[in-house]
């Protein structure tokens, strides 16, 4: 952050010392093209830090770190998030309440996702289609265990 911070001042500084170095002034045709460059530079360095932040983005919708490489963690939440999103989507979808029900993953020694695990304390209704439209939606291994 701190970098970000210098680099914001430091090209304002810059764009404020060519601006004061032109010799038609601040009001001149040459002043005028200096401060719109300087504002388009400080308009790219404000914004990289959004560009930065979507590049990241991109990386997460694609099941991957910024650097191509999924870290035992990011596989860890992952498998948390799937399980938390398909037990909420089964109590949405079936009408199961919170009590009735529970979901977790299972990783390998790796750190892999195995499974998702969603148990169900009575009936579901469909729970084979149930889990279809799950492993659709979720692209992971999900079952759903009558207990």
């Amino acid at each position: 952050m701190g970098e970000y911070v210098y680099s914001v001042a430091l090209g304002a500084v810059l764009v404020s010392v060519i601006l004061c170095l032109s010799p038609d002034g601040e009001n001149g045709r040459l002043g005028r093209f200096i401060a719109f460059i300087g504002a388009l530079v400080m308009s790219v360095i404000l914004l990289l830090p959004l560009a930065d932040g979507l590049s990241g983005l991109d990386a997460e919708l694609e099941g991957e770190e910024s650097f191509g490489v999924e870290s035992e963690l990011g596989l860890r939440e992952r498998g948390e998030y799937i399980a938390r999103g398909a037990g909420a989507a089964l109590q949405s979808i079936y009408g199961i309440s919170y009590d009735k029900m529970s979901a977790y993953a299972e990783f390998s020694d790796a750190g892999e996702l195995e499974r998702v695990v969603i148990t169900v304390y009575g009936e579901c209704p469909d729970e084979h289609e149930a889990e279809k439209m799950l492993r659709d939606v979720f692209d992971a291994p999900i079952e759903i265990e009558i207990g």
